[in-house]
């Protein structure tokens, strides 16, 4: 087992040895490693201050240490910030990163906001503690990599620093408020580096985050939570549950078959009598494996006279067949968990369009293309004349699936037409492992039902929306749309629409009766002639590219190519020494640039390999 603090001890008794990275040591420690060098004790926590509270990723930030000792320590003593690999932005805010560290290996990192009742923003981190993790369970992606090594202290606390200083790039005031150590990883066998960071994370000096508002999440490592048991730090612990049943859970669970439930449940009871503190277990559902009444009635006998909270997780689709269970069966279960004198939610998804779960990114990287084969952007913003965002949009790298919804019928209308077209969508694509042209055109009759239904009981005449969605299969780009909202495929020779708009517009262009510099200005070109919810039956049209005759594929809504060239379309896209989040961003900056009359939405997408 590794132990963050043995390793950052390296280097108090060797004065010519830098103590490991700085960044997973507390000011004392920084400062008696400065004493050696002929400085001065308080030094320490000058330092821990730049480091831990500012996220600096430089001594040049360090503007009240001498130049002199900012040389001497980048000489000695580096810092050594986790790499972005790639970043993910899902349509309800969720960000995932990826990370690379020193070794090549890569960690993941999700970061999600939830907005309280105040207005209040309040951010959450999901830590990885290992890379990869040998557990092995069979619904989670992390263990399908099997188990490289511990993270430092550094690395684990390296992960609230760097994505705060990526955060304050945009918003200066950015904070964490809450961890959750739920990551890659299981904790408790990394117990020293993993305590290490806690403390570091709480510490007054540096990010203060309260220790209530930590949670650590573990599949059962009973002489560990025993020992947690009395560390005295007021945290919440989680335990990965998910059966009742023994036989099954060591099916889902291997470490079962090690460390028995029955182990497992009376060191949870001491932990909870030891530190007075309700724990909570997590309970992955799955459809017609472990949700059954014999199962509910299980759990309820398990978890009787335990202060505790059941938190229940839809499980996320994968490699492993198993399938989501759908609302109404969720909510059955949680019911019968409710009567059974439980307290059991159903935690909110976040991040669900962008593979949130931990170890989806990570794993796709690790095995390349087959697993995940592109990266993507998405930008979507409310422009500079509209009042609200009728906009949305879906992203699913891992398994090739993106699209884009324009909003209609009105500042209400519109965003319900939308929000309901890429929630079916969603749905779709986490229920079903094979999707092809006859499952997508499913949903969006679906979605056109509902978005139908929805305009008659709420009386919103002429609401709507449209839709482009582009999935990868086989080489090629299937690309189906109704509306106005456009594909492009583009690469050095130009950037060209896939798709032609269904609009009056774009039928009088397509006959050959108006020019397109006509129908640039034309004063009808707002006018559709399909969308979702304006027929009985939806309408799509199917497209397909082969996936090597293009660098980049965009889906965007007219906000954008009504104001920005195919010309710059293109030179934003390929040009150099720029993310692919920053493309996304550039062109809808220029499209707000140039105007930005209405709503504005990109997704760019590259394929990888």
């Amino acid at each position: 087992m590794q132990s963050g603090e043995n390793e950052n001890q390296k280097g108090l008794d060797h004065p010519n040895e830098a103590p490991g990275d700085m960044r997973g040591l507390f000011p004392e420690e920084i400062g008696a490693w400065l004493v050696q060098q002929g400085e001065k004790s308080f030094r320490g926590k000058q330092v821990f201050q730049w480091l831990q509270a500012r996220c600096v990723r430089s001594y040049d930030e360090m503007t009240d240490i001498s130049q002199a000792l900012r040389i001497k320590m980048a000489e000695t003593w580096p810092i050594r910030p986790l790499r972005i690999q790639k970043e993910q932005v899902s349509r309800d805010g969720t960000r995932k990163y990826l990370f690379e560290l020193e070794d090549g290996q890569c960690i993941e990192t999700v970061l999600m906001a939830h907005t309280e009742e105040t207005g209040h923003i309040r951010h959450t981190l999901c830590l990885s503690t290992q890379v990869g993790c040998a557990m092995g369970c069979t619904f989670c992606a992390t263990g399908e990599g099997g188990f490289m090594r511990n993270l430092t202290a550094a690395e684990i606390v390296g992960q609230v620093l760097d994505v705060t200083a990526n955060r304050r790039q945009e918003k200066p005031d950015f904070e964490v408020h809450n961890l959750v150590y739920m990551g890659m990883g299981e904790p408790l066998l990394n117990y020293d580096a993993v305590l290490k960071s806690i403390r570091l994370l709480n510490h007054p000096q540096g990010q203060q985050i309260g220790i209530r508002r930590i949670t650590l999440s573990t599949c059962g490592i009973p002489d560990q939570i025993r020992r947690l048991a009395g560390e005295g730090l007021d945290i919440v612990l989680a335990l990965s549950l998910h059966s009742p049943d023994p036989e099954l859970r060591s099916e889902l669970m291997p470490v079962n078959r090690r460390y028995p439930l029955q182990e497992v449940m009376d060191a949870c009871r001491a932990y909870v009598r030891a530190t007075g503190r309700r724990m909570t277990f997590e309970y992955t559902m799955i459809q017609g494996v472990n949700m059954g009444s014999q199962h509910a009635e299980m759990l309820c006998r398990l978890l009787k006279g335990i202060q505790c909270n059941v938190n229940l997780i839809p499980v996320n689709v994968g490699s492993h067949g198993f399938k989501k269970p759908g609302r109404m069966a969720q909510e059955a279960f949680r019911k019968q968990l409710m009567e059974g004198g439980l307290e059991a939610v159903i935690r909110e998804e976040k991040g669900s369009d962008i593979a949130g779960a931990c170890g989806q990114l990570a794993g796709q990287t690790k095995q390349g293309v087959e697993r995940m084969a592109f990266e993507a952007a998405g930008k979507t913003d409310v422009g500079l004349v509209r009042k609200e965002n009728q906009d949305n949009y879906l992203m699913v790298p891992e398994r090739g699936i993106f699209a884009v919804a324009d909003g209609m019928g009105g500042h209400a209308g519109g965003r319900q037409a939308s929000t309901i077209a890429v929630e079916v969508l969603s749905q779709r694509v986490s229920a079903e492992e094979n999707l092809d042209r006859a499952a997508i055109d499913s949903a969006l009759e679906e979605a056109n039902q509902k978005i139908l239904e929805r305009a008659r009981q709420d009386q919103m005449q002429g609401m709507g929306t449209t839709l482009t969605l582009a999935f990868f299969q086989k080489g090629l780009w299937q690309v189906v749309h109704i509306g106005d909202s456009r594909a492009y495929a583009i690469s050095p020779e130009g950037a060209y629409a896939l798709t032609q708009d269904h609009s009056l517009v774009g039928e009088l262009l397509a006959q050959g009766s108006i020019t397109r510099d006509e129908a640039q200005n034309h004063p009808h070109r707002n006018i559709l002639t399909r969308a979702l919810g304006s027929e009985e039956k939806a309408l799509p049209e199917w497209n397909q590219v082969e996936a090597d005759r293009l660098d980049y594929l965009l889906l965007c809504t007219d906000g954008l190519y009504n104001l920005i060239s195919d010309d710059e379309i293109k030179e934003i896209a390929l040009s150099e020494n720029q993310t692919l989040d920053d493309k996304a961003a550039a062109m809808v900056e220029l499209a707000k640039h140039k105007g930005g009359f209405d709503n504005i939405t990109a997704i760019l997408i590259k394929q990888e390999g």
